[in-house]
């Protein structure tokens, strides 16, 4: 096992007995070494897609010309590697996929863990690991690697976050069934909390039809949500793609 696969390993085990730990000053700790693990298994993709090439020059970033003392110049890597950002980039001129909304979901809730790190709690984490998931099995899938056989009774408890996780969402959404939208955009359209970004979102008043009584609350902070913001912050994350695709 090459380095950079095995510190993608013990990042990922590391986030997950942080998570299992159940203390909140260990939360933040769980998203960051998940989150690492996750962009060390995306760097460990890239690399093996050019098995030929020097780990610097496909992972590198801010490449410069440097004289090649023949009267011609090579391309030089800077000591920076690609971050959370760029992986989605360089997976693109690699011909590779990977799911940039779920890498960029998981950055957001790291980012909001940073900065509000006392809120944190285990149902954050929770939601950070299910939304990593299919990014981490897709990423195992495209090294031919078995996640089973790597992460151990980590895999496990990954299922079961997982499947909490969805059961949870499902339950959420299906407070939103029946309400009149007058629009297809926001009948499908996911419903983040506009506190904490938690999808985990349901309808406090279920007997109504009337989109104007769908007022909202949020399962993983508590913040109440009336109908007015919940559209809003519903209309913000819709896709330009689905929006437009919905209008042509």
């Amino acid at each position: 096992m090459n380095t950079l696969f095995d510190n993608a390993i013990q990042s990922i085990q590391l986030g997950i007995e942080d998570y299992e730990a159940n203390e909140a000053k260990r939360a933040l700790s769980a998203v960051r070494n998940f989150y690492a693990g996750t962009l060390l298994l995306a760097k460990e993709v890239l690399v093996r897609a050019a098995p030929k090439a020097k780990v610097k020059d496909v992972l590198g970033t801010q490449f410069k010309p440097v004289p090649d003392g023949q009267g011609g110049i090579a391309m030089s890597p800077g000591n920076r590697t690609i971050d959370f950002n760029e992986i989605g980039e360089r997976f693109a001129v690699f011909k590779l996929k990977i799911d940039r909304p779920a890498l960029n979901e998981l950055n957001r809730i790291r980012n909001d863990l940073e900065h509000l790190y006392t809120q944190a709690n285990r149902d954050t984490v929770r939601e950070a690991i299910a939304k990593a998931f299919p990014v981490v099995i897709d990423l195992f899938r495209q090294m031919k690697e078995d996640p089973r056989a790597h992460l151990g009774d980590c895999w496990t408890t990954m299922l079961d976050v997982k499947e909490v996780y969805d059961r949870e969402l499902k339950q959420c959404r299906a407070t939103f069934d029946g309400v009149d939208w007058k629009s297809e955009s926001l009948s499908r359209a996911s419903r983040p909390c506009p506190g904490c970004g938690s999808h985990l979102v349901y309808r406090v008043d279920q007997s109504k039809s009337d989109a104007g009584y769908a007022d909202a609350k949020c399962n993983q902070c508590g913040e109440e949500i009336d109908v007015i913001k919940l559209m809003e912050t519903t209309l913000e994350h819709i896709p330009l793609t689905f929006t437009r695709t919905q209008h042509a």
